[in-house]
């Protein structure tokens, strides 16, 4: 698929519970062009660089709630509704915030995108050395009847600067 990355590491360093917009979403179109249908929109929050350290990671503080980035169901929808992208894909372990995912009672985000038939891939890496466009994403999957989830091998192929 088209691989389209939307980096927002600067805001997600400020803001660990960080939610990507429909105006992010606008923003990276004004600059770079209209988000491709069937394309994988990719979220680089540069959280895959916690992953060696589990309470940087899971980001816990000492009431016990995780603060991590993810997408806003707005921004979910205007991908599916109004692009219609195949796929999108993050860094962190779930497709909501942390905080909204608390707040909400649930992670509606990752309900809804995954209720469209669209899928998505979880705990990317190295998305932060991604060019915002000109890639494509190429995903390894094995068969596993009934499963909700498995591991995949993602591969991105980007352009030879």
């Amino acid at each position: 698929l088209p691989l389209i990355v939307i980096h927002k590491e600067a805001a997600v360093a400020k803001n660990p519970d960080y939610s990507l917009t429909v105006a992010d979403l606008e923003n990276f179109e004004a600059e770079h062009g209209k988000i491709p249908a069937e394309s994988f929109v990719a979220f680089a929050s540069g959280w895959w660089k916690r992953w060696e350290e589990p309470e940087k990671f899971y980001n816990v503080d000492p009431e016990g709630q995780a603060h991590t980035p993810g997408w806003s169901l707005e921004a979910l929808k205007f991908l599916h509704e109004e692009r219609q992208v195949t796929a999108i894909g993050h860094e962190t372990l779930d497709t909501d915030s942390a905080v909204d995912c608390t707040k909400n009672g649930g992670l509606l985000g990752e309900l809804y995108w995954l209720s469209q038939d669209k899928f998505q891939v979880e705990v990317l890496s190295r998305l932060t050395e991604l060019p915002a466009v000109g890639g494509a994403i190429s995903l390894g999957v094995p068969k596993v009847k009934d499963a909700p989830g498995f591991n995949v091998r993602a591969f991105a192929i980007v352009p030879n600067d």
